[in-house]
């Protein structure tokens, strides 16, 4: 993000809280609830968003070097995005030809691939390599016929963006557009460096996580006793890029730009810079590294929520023990609390009401502008 929409954004945000006011949405926007329990909607929304759209896969720091693999699942394909000897990005359906067991689970460095059902082997390039103490059994059917299944995949400005469901090659550019594109080269995302993350699954729908990361509205309230204190929420700035959106939620230390030059102003000391990437991802920078957000969700009520964070350099350039190191850790533990200990568990709460089937819909106030973008976006993608 550079200077000149840094401080846009800061006149925008004060000029906000001068008046006591916050941006606003034309109206208040009614949810059916049927949304959130509904698996005929559930299933429309994996077909339409997670197996034929295009979904942010990993960053470029999770597949850096030749062997670096990640996986994941989408619309219910189990995926794989490999690296392979030539420095170019594969991915592929994670299903052995043989009998079509997950190849390969979990992320990190590999050589090749084997199958941990019959050992079948497979190379970063997804090319079948060998079928051990087959005897034979498969001499009739042709290696070159047996590799893994390709899916379409692309990566620009750090992203790495994947097709489950097959189809035309992403188009990252005309994905994200412009404006973010610009901002993630200016934060140079595609030089940062994976530090850590951690996965859990949660009793909710893949939206109610998004709702609360989408508008701050709940900060004073359910963060008061963590981080609330340090972020007066209540004013919300957000700007809408075709399904996406940025929403940057300055910490209390941004009031002090008011009586300084715009030139001094630093919007990223001073503020968590968030990006939804839709339809599931959030892309989040606050302070000195990135995190990201996947959200997948494998049943109406049920999400597995993936946190990672980055850092501009590697974990093993510094030393375990030092002040640089103890920073980052704390960051990647403070993260993990809130969302774990506070947002998750709300959502899982508002699930079990929903799913009573006595509460028809939920309202989303003009001050909730984000969450009602999401929700038009998401209705506009799957249709109805």
């Amino acid at each position: 993000m550079d200077h000149a929409t840094q401080v846009e954004v800061i006149e925008r945000w004060l000029q906000m809280h001068r008046s006591g006011a916050t941006q606003l949405a034309d109206d208040v926007l009614e949810i059916d609830t049927s949304v959130y329990t509904s698996a005929d909607w559930f299933a429309r929304e994996q077909q339409a968003l997670f197996r034929e759209g295009a979904v942010v896969a990993c960053l470029t720091a999770d597949v850096r070097e030749p062997g670096d693999f990640v996986t994941l699942d989408s619309g219910g394909v189990p995926i794989v995005i490999v690296r392979d000897d030539e420095g170019q990005l594969g991915a592929f359906v994670n299903a052995c030809r043989h009998r079509a067991t997950q190849v390969v689970h979990g992320c990190g460095q590999a050589k090749n691939f084997a199958c941990p059902f019959h050992n079948w082997t497979y190379a970063r390039d997804g090319r079948l390599l060998g079928q051990p103490r087959s005897q034979g059994g498969f001499a009739s059917l042709s290696k070159d016929t047996l590799g893994l299944v390709a899916l379409p995949v692309a990566e620009a400005h750090g992203l790495v963006f994947v097709r489950p469901g097959g189809g035309d090659t992403p188009d990252v550019d005309a994905i994200i557009g412009a404006e973010i594109s610009r901002d993630l080269d200016r934060f140079d995302l595609a030089g940062y460096h994976v530090w850590d993350r951690i996965q859990r699954e949660w009793q909710c729908n893949w939206k109610l996580i998004l709702d609360t990361f989408t508008e701050s509205y709940h900060v004073f309230a359910l963060h008061g006793a963590s981080v609330g204190p340090d972020y007066p929420g209540h004013v919300m700035i957000y700007d809408e890029f075709g399904p996406h959106l940025r929403i940057p939620v300055p910490r209390a230390s941004i009031l002090e730009f008011d009586h300084r030059p715009q030139e001094e102003w630093d919007l990223l000391a001073h503020a968590t810079v968030q990006y939804h990437l839709a339809p599931n991802t959030m892309v989040n920078h606050t302070i000195d590294h990135f995190i990201l957000w996947r959200f997948e969700p494998v049943g109406a009520d049920r999400t597995v929520a993936e946190m990672t964070m980055y850092t501009p350099e590697p974990r093993a350039a510094h030393d375990a023990n030092g002040e640089w190191a103890k920073s980052m850790e704390a960051w990647f533990d403070l993260h993990d609390a809130i969302t774990r200990d506070e947002d998750y568990p709300e959502s899982e709460r508002i699930q079990r009401v929903l799913g009573s089937g006595r509460v028809p819909t939920t309202v989303l106030g003009r001050n909730e502008g984000a969450v009602q973008h999401f929700h038009r976006a998401v209705r506009a993608a799957v249709g109805g």
